[in-house]
């Protein structure tokens, strides 16, 4: 039996990973999450830890006797205030990382995974390993790659395995309304028209459901350092427009740009080490991912206007 504690589990990726572990028999799970809503996911299954990770000094307070148990690995997901990624919000997600790592040494976990992300390489162009130097990182990808040097120095006599996980832009049903891909969904279902703002910036799309299997896949690698997480395809924003045009079967669409696909900008993930080191493949194409979403969407829509 496996013991998992979990960062970050009323967020996008924490609730699709907390879903699927649900389905392995033999893994037990224990969520940090003070906000948890009750009805949330069967109390059975799911232990709660009701403590708040910006007061590490306080935390061994939380822990009676038998709370002290074995735990196998944990998994930090939690960032605080998306999409908003000032100073302060940036500051509270490194040191909730930060006191995470406090948190699993004292709980004896020597096996952890964070979530890092592809700013990290900031505005890069092409293929990136996890070699790959970033250059000119925005706030998130700063912030990402302090905390990732943080925690390399508390784990500097390596008493650890941490694994820093590269996603890439992942994506699939209950996403942030925000992002890019169900922005243009909810676009083309509603005026008929899908106008990317950038359609020749380059991203490497990732689906959800793909990114949990990689965790589950990562859980079980016995080495740390940085692993990417995207589906090494490479995918034209302006072709991701016709696909969901395609999709949706509009008879037009527009996009707004002056440029060519000459011009395209962009990076995409060099996925060899995970698939070296865990076996781990992506399994859902664009296209897969995107019909998915939208019957995720038409399903919800209709649930709304019966409910």
């Amino acid at each position: 039996m496996m013991h998992i504690l979990i960062s970050g589990s009323n967020g996008f990726l924490g609730k699709n990973l907390v879903e699927r572990l649900l389905k392995e028999p033999r893994i037990k799970l224990t969520v940090i999450n003070s906000k948890l809503s009750k009805s949330l996911y069967p109390l059975s299954k799911v232990r709660k830890l009701d403590i708040d990770l910006l007061k590490i000094n306080e935390l061994m307070h939380k822990f009676p006797e038998d709370e002290l148990i074995k735990y196998d690995a944990c998994i930090h997901l939690a960032w605080h205030g998306i999409p908003v990624f000032s100073e302060a919000n940036n500051e509270k997600n490194r040191i909730l990382a930060i006191n995470m790592y406090k948190l699993a040494r004292m709980l004896k976990i020597n096996n952890m995974l964070f979530a890092g992300s592809c700013s990290e390489y900031g505005n890069l162009s092409g293929k990136v390993s996890e070699e790959t130097k970033g250059r000119e990182l925005n706030k998130l990808g700063s912030t990402k790659e302090l905390i990732r040097k943080d925690l390399n120095k508390l784990n500097k006599n390596n008493d650890a395995i941490i694994k820093w996980m590269r996603i890439f832009y992942v994506y699939g049903p209950g996403q942030r309304d925000g992002s890019l891909i169900p922005s243009l969904l909810k676009e083309g279902i509603r005026n008929g028209l899908v106008k990317p703002n950038n359609p020749y910036n380059i991203c490497d799309f990732i689906y959800i459901n793909d990114v949990v299997e990689a965790m589950l896949k990562l859980i079980n690698v016995k080495v740390g350092g940085v692993f990417n997480i995207g589906s090494g395809v490479p995918i034209c924003v302006s072709d991701l427009a016709e696909y969901i045009v395609n999709i949706l079967e509009l008879k037009e669409h527009l996009l707004h740009s002056k440029s060519s696909k000459k011009d395209s900008l962009g990076l995409y993930a060099d996925i060899s080490k995970i698939q070296l080191y865990s076996g781990w493949e992506p399994n859902y194409s664009i296209m897969q991912g995107i019909k998915l979403m939208l019957g995720d969407l038409q399903k919800n829509s209709i649930g709304k206007k019966h409910g």
